[in-house]
This record gives structure tokens, C-alpha cells and sequence, in this order.
């Protein structure tokens, strides 16, 4: 019988066959997608990285913003 392997601080039974060949059997069963859907992947991917981007900048106006006016603020005192 196989020895338990230590994980962290949890010992864990080594997997059975059972349960190796169904988690090789849920890897295997999923299909190479098609260009098509590879292409849309990527788009959404780009479009989800653009729309961070101006977020990010939208915010970093915000704040030089805030901060000219803080400043024009403290000179008029």
C-alpha cells in the first residue's frame, strides 16, 4: 500500500485509481476550441484589458485633479 503523502501540515491518502482516472478523464474530455472561438477568447481578453486601462486612467485624472485643486487651495490661504 502506498504511504500517505505531507502536505503543509495535513497528511493525505495518496490518490486512488479511481480518482486519478476520473481527473484524467475531466482534463481529456475537454474540447480544443475552435479559431473562431479563440479569436472571440482573445477579443474579449483585449477588450477586458482596455476597459481596465481606462479605469485605471480615468482614476489617475481623478486624482491629479484633486490634487491641482488641493494645491490652488493651499496657495490661496
Amino acid at each position: 500500500m502506498p504511504t500517505p503523502k505531507v502536505v503543509g501540515d495535513i497528511l493525505r491518502p495518496p490518490l486512488s485509481l479511481v480518482e486519478l482516472g476520473m481527473r484524467i478523464s475531466e482534463i481529456a474530455s475537454t474540447k480544443p476550441k475552435t479559431p473562431e472561438q479563440m479569436r472571440v477568447a482573445a477579443l474579449k481578453s483585449a477588450a477586458d484589458q482596455a476597459s481596465a486601462a481606462v479605469s485605471v486612467e480615468r482614476q489617475r485624472q481623478r486624482l491629479s485633479k484633486a490634487r491641482r485643486d488641493m494645491a490652488r487651495l493651499n496657495q490661496s490661504k
